[in-house]
């Protein structure tokens, strides 16, 4: 992805059975060049969505976390994934 261009990312929240679970907080973060935090709710497909602007080359973590009980903090058995993103000069 070239600097100064917004990646946005999607977590999807399911249940055992693999059914979305709506209505849930997906807090994300972003780690390494660049920086940055938000969150957002599932929808009905459980999804949650957060975009960001890469300022400075190179590779950002990306973190995000069903937070099922709501205190912000990921606590034993709230899922969560992480993902990557290389940032490059135009």
């Amino acid at each position: 992805m070239i600097v100064d261009s917004e990646h946005c990312v999607t977590a999807t929240v399911r249940d055992a059975s693999g059914g979305p679970v709506p209505d849930i907080d997906v807090p994300f973060s972003v780690t390494g060049a660049n920086s940055a935090a938000g969150s957002d709710v599932t929808d009905a497909g459980g999804e949650a969505a957060f975009c960001y602007t890469g300022l400075f080359p190179g590779r950002d973590a990306i973190a995000a976390f069903a937070d099922t009980n709501g205190d912000g903090d990921q606590d034993g058995g709230e899922p969560g994934d992480t993902a990557s993103k290389l940032w490059t000069l135009p």
